[in-house]
């Protein structure tokens, strides 16, 4: 008899002996058509046992936990069933459709937990005018269900991104420890310098100088050796800021010796300045003062790369 692969993970045993001869006999019962089938009494268990209205969160809640056992275990198993088999494709497809609803019961329950929230910020008026870019920003925040509504989806996002985070996270460790951006060029460099002869050096001229803007300022390329380690760092970064891992995309440019990037991560914080009119009672400034002017300015470049964009001032 074939186990039913599609039962809670809490039920099924953990395998961790699972081979490839396995896996293919799990498959060739096309688990993904039974995840679906069992989801349907799973479903209806969870309508009818929350019968109140003031048991919709939960409702939602365990849609998505119903859809993320099932997730889970597919996803195991595509993971040890062969390519080639004759199911992989529809329990794969099938995977595909589980995770996209797991991730859309996520959305419907954090939506309907903002709108049963209460909502006091039109019934209680601001304390003071804000003077900072953060209590700006604050107060359109709590006034405005739609903003807050767009930061769900923001996190939510964030959320989704963060599931294949570890995944792809386990790739960075490819940079080690020495903090040292653009080693092989500034070793080229340094032996250019020194007379060494370099047979291995290429027929490209490389950079002069190795400060951020270098290539762009002489039109010469780094070592093929750190264009890759670049690109590379570059596409680990775009994934933890993805994911809401900002402080870590900070952390492996620092890693790298990119110390300039991981400043630049520090840009986007809203200004904040605490401290009262009383010069004794001082708190730290947060945030960036200067984010408007770097903000507009990077729209001005961004506009004059632009094809057919023409500067009139």
């Amino acid at each position: 008899m074939v186990k039913d692969v599609t039962v809670p993970l809490s039920v099924v045993p953990e395998d961790t002996t699972m081979d490839m001869t396995s896996a293919a006999l799990l498959a060739q019962d096309d688990p993904g058509v039974r995840a679906t089938q069992v989801l349907f009494s799973e479903f209806i268990n969870i309508m009818v046992g929350h019968p109140s209205e003031a048991q919709v969160w939960e409702e939602l809640e365990q849609y998505e936990q119903a859809c993320a056992q099932q997730v889970e275990f597919l996803g195991k198993l595509i993971r040890k069933a062969p390519r080639h088999h004759t199911n992989f494709t529809n329990t794969q497809r099938i995977f595909q459709q589980l995770l996209h609803e797991r991730n859309t019961w996520r959305l419907l329950g954090s939506l309907y937990t903002e709108r049963l929230a209460e909502d006091d910020s039109k019934d209680s008026p601001m304390e003071e005018e804000p003077t900072t870019d953060l209590k700006v920003v604050t107060n359109l925040y709590d006034s405005n269900r739609t903003i807050r509504e767009a930061q769900i989806v923001i996190d939510w996002l964030e959320n989704i991104a963060f599931d294949n985070f570890k995944t792809c996270y386990d790739a960075v460790e490819y940079f080690g420890g020495t903090h040292i951006a653009w080693e092989n060029t500034l070793k080229t460099l340094r032996n250019e310098n020194s007379g060494i002869v370099q047979p291995l050096k290429g027929s490209r001229p490389l950079v002069k100088s190795l400060d951020p803007d270098s290539c762009l300022r002489e039109s010469r390329p780094l070592h093929d050796l750190d264009q890759e380690d670049e690109m590379r760092l570059l596409l680990n970064v775009l994934v933890c800021v993805r994911s809401g891992q900002v402080s870590l995309a900070q952390e492996l440019c620092v890693r790298a010796g990119h110390h300039w990037r991981a400043a630049s991560l520090e840009g986007w914080k809203l200004h904040h300045d605490p401290n009262p009119k009383d010069p004794s009672q001082r708190q730290p400034i947060t945030g960036n003062a200067y984010r408007a002017h770097i903000n507009t300015h990077a729209h001005l470049w961004c506009n004059h790369l632009e094809p057919g964009y023409h500067d009139d001032t």
